[in-house]
């Protein structure tokens, strides 16, 4: 249920979209009208070309996706439905428990990898950011050279037998 303020707000928001598309239309075309009851009439032929636009890629996407479906093959053999990547057929289930070291590595270079992205746009810019840009990249080089020793110091990165108490460490 609407208020009085918020029908107002509302009747406000209609006549300013309304008084902008005269006032586009009007210097665009090289005509000027002020009447609201005009524009009203004008909006929804101002919308038509969007409406249009939706409904043509509505109907390419149905026109592809009926068209694969009917000309597609149908064919069920026993190894269509079979996993195969690269040539190998794989074996055993793709459940498997997989090490959080692997998510830590993952994490790891995301961050680390990142910083290439920073240094880049840094040497595009290195004559113009001078000595001050200079210090920052150094001391942002800095900061990621002691997260790195710090994550080496505490076993983040190791992968042999010990690896265990290192994450636990870590934890």
């Amino acid at each position: 249920m609407r208020t009085a303020g918020a029908e107002a707000k509302l009747d406000l928001l209609q006549r300013l979209c309304y008084r902008q598309i005269i006032w586009s239309l009007g210097t665009a075309n090289g005509w000027c009208c002020s009447n609201e009851e005009h524009a009203r009439t004008l909006y929804p032929t101002i919308l038509w070309p969007l409406i249009a636009y939706f409904a043509a890629v509505v109907a390419l996407a149905a026109a592809m996706v009926g068209l694969s479906y009917g000309l597609g093959q149908r064919h069920r053999e026993r190894a269509t439905g079979e996993p195969y990547e690269s040539g190998i057929v794989s074996t055993g289930t793709a459940r498997l428990r997989v090490s959080a070291q692997f998510y830590l590595v993952a994490m790891f270079f995301v961050v680390f990898d990142l910083e290439a992205a920073f240094i880049f746009a840094w040497a595009i810019a290195f004559r113009e950011l001078g000595w001050a840009g200079y210090i920052e990249i150094l001391i942002f080089i800095g900061v990621l050279l002691a997260a790195l020793v710090y994550l080496w110091r505490m076993g983040a990165l190791d992968w042999g037998p010990g690896a265990s108490r290192a994450a636990e460490r870590i934890r």
